[in-house]
C-alpha cells in the first residue's frame, strides 16, 4: 500500500480557506468588542450631557431617541453632570420639536418617577 498524496491546489485552497476564515474570525471579535464598549461610562464627571435628537411622533420619541433619553437620565441619576440638554429640530407640520418632545420625556421620567 502506498501513501495517500494530496494535490497541491486542494492543499493550498484549504491554507487560503483556513486564512480567510480566521481573518473573518478575528475581525467579527475586534468588532463584537468595540460595539460593547460605553465610553460614556469612563467618564467621571462633566459639566453638561448632551443628547442628539431623532425621530419624535407627535410629541412622542422614537425608539432609538428613547434609548438616548434613558441613557442620559441613567447618567444624570448617577450624577455624572447637573445638567441635561437635548437637542433636535423640527418639520414643518410637526406638533413640536425632538428638543421639546425629549424634553417632555425626561422631565416625566426624572421629575415623575
Amino acid at each position: 500500500m502506498g501513501a495517500i498524496r494530496r494535490h497541491p491546489i486542494l492543499g493550498a485552497l484549504s491554507l487560503v480557506v483556513l486564512s480567510v476564515a480566521a481573518v473573518v474570525g478575528v475581525t467579527a471579535v475586534a468588532v463584537w468588542r468595540e460595539a460593547h464598549v460605553d465610553d460614556a461610562s469612563r467618564v467621571e464627571r462633566t459639566d453638561i450631557i448632551l443628547v442628539l435628537g431623532a425621530a419624535e411622533y407627535d410629541g412622542t420619541p422614537s425608539p432609538v431617541f428613547q434609548a438616548r433619553l434613558d441613557h442620559a437620565r441613567l447618567l444624570y441619576r448617577q450624577g455624572r453632570a447637573d445638567f441635561v440638554m437635548v437637542l433636535g429640530g423640527g418639520r414643518p407640520g410637526d406638533v413640536t420639536t425632538e428638543g421639546e418632545a425629549g424634553r417632555r420625556y425626561l422631565e416625566y421620567r426624572i421629575l415623575g418617577n
